[in-house]
């Protein structure tokens, strides 16, 4: 597993204070920069990889840059990265698990990778 590439936090351990990679536990985004009041928040830990990036794969939400611009892909289609993007605007924050999960609506219509 990697090490954060900001804080260079190991797997497992929590970021150092001020790190731009790490995410808030209440609210999903970025630690240093919501608004939540983050010091009295339990932390989230580092797990190897940019966070949802898990979630993306997955959710099979992947895309890829083109001439006009991002388009959703898949996961084998040369170019293909996990859709962060689209796990913002398509997923939600569940502040009880510390990720993302689907809404409702799409749970049924999403076949979810073992």
């Amino acid at each position: 597993m990697n090490k954060c590439p900001d804080c260079q936090a190991s797997p497992g351990e929590l970021h150092l204070e001020g790190c731009d990679v790490e995410r808030c536990q209440e609210c999903g985004s970025q630690y240093i920069s919501c608004g939540c009041k983050y010091d009295i928040l339990p932390r989230l830990p580092w797990v190897g990889e940019w966070p949802g990036v898990m979630e993306c794969r997955e959710f099979g939400w992947y895309s890829k840059m083109t001439n006009q611009g991002w388009v959703s892909c898949d996961n084998n289609d040369k170019g293909a990265t996990e859709d962060l993007n689209k796990l913002c605007t398509d997923a939600i924050w569940d502040k009880k698990q510390g990720r993302f999960i689907l809404p409702a609506e799409f749970r049924e219509s999403v076949v979810l990778l073992p």
